[in-house]
């Protein structure tokens, strides 16, 4: 037997959920993740978010050698796009000139939102770049 939950969204589609019981969830339990600091940051990192990881990377990029002049940056392709094709999205300067891993987060969370129909939180962002 698999415990299932139905739901009946707003606009009469029903839908079955398997597994824990999706209106009454236990609280998650944390897991330990490696957190980067921003001076860990190396120029070339994979972006390991699951639709987007195989082609996708962001780093840190710096400016004529020195590490306080530089920014972060990232790539992002689709696993569907043709990875010799321009990135879907591009985060750089002038339009984006972040300094830290939240601000990165916090860019991709924006610029991917009308891509994928739903708004992914920054945290979670940040959870896919240091892992």
């Amino acid at each position: 037997m698999v415990r299932m939950d139905i739901l009946e969204h707003r606009d009469g589609v029903w839908e079955i959920v398997y597994g824990p019981s999706y209106t009454n969830p236990k609280p998650p339990t944390r897991r330990r993740i490696r957190v980067a600091s921003d001076a860990e940051v190396q120029a070339v990192q994979p972006f390991a978010m699951p639709g987007w990881e195989h082609y996708s990377t962001w780093g840190f990029e710096e400016v004529h050698g020195r590490r306080d002049l530089g920014h972060m940056y990232a790539q992002l392709y689709l696993n569907t796009d043709d990875r010799d094709g321009k990135p879907r999205i591009w985060i750089t300067p002038p339009r984006h000139t972040l300094t830290t891993i939240d601000q990165l987060a916090e860019a991709i969370a924006t610029e991917i939102a009308p891509r994928m129909g739903i708004t992914i939180p920054p945290e979670l962002i940040r959870d896919y770049l240091v892992k």
